[in-house]
């Protein structure tokens, strides 16, 4: 079975854009797991989209009124699921390292990512 990250960490206008690239990996793997890795800002956009399976909050700068893991917790939390593949939607060097960090042996990200020399797919 196929378990499948998106890493949307950006702003709530770039979240809603990654919301096709959801369905359509839905329809390409249909039995698949699919997870998305986005900010306590951007949660709600994500919290009841019927095509994914969970939800990972990163709590990015550790405040106690966020939702979210601290990036240690997360880190331990990506390398646990064991991802098959990521996608990386936003071009920040965190969203970069975190999908190495999963050890999926197909990382996609963009080619004008501060990371890209991380993913093992790369795309305009």
């Amino acid at each position: 079975m196929e378990r499948l990250l998106i890493i949307q960490r950006g702003s709530q206008r770039e979240a809603l854009l990654t919301t096709p690239l959801i369905r359509i990996l839905r329809k390409t793997f249909p039995n698949s797991k699919i997870f998305v890795l986005c900010t306590p800002f951007t949660v709600d956009l994500f919290r009841h989209n019927p095509n994914l399976t969970s939800i990972l909050i990163h709590n990015q700068r550790n405040h106690k009124h966020h939702k979210g893991l601290p990036k240690k917790e997360l880190n331990k939390a990506l390398k646990q699921v064991q991802f098959t593949k990521v996608f990386v939607a936003d071009k920040s060097w965190q969203s970069a390292a975190f999908a190495h960090k999963t050890k999926a042996p197909f990382r996609i990200g963009f080619t004008n990512s501060r990371g890209s020399f991380l993913f093992t797919e790369k795309i305009r």
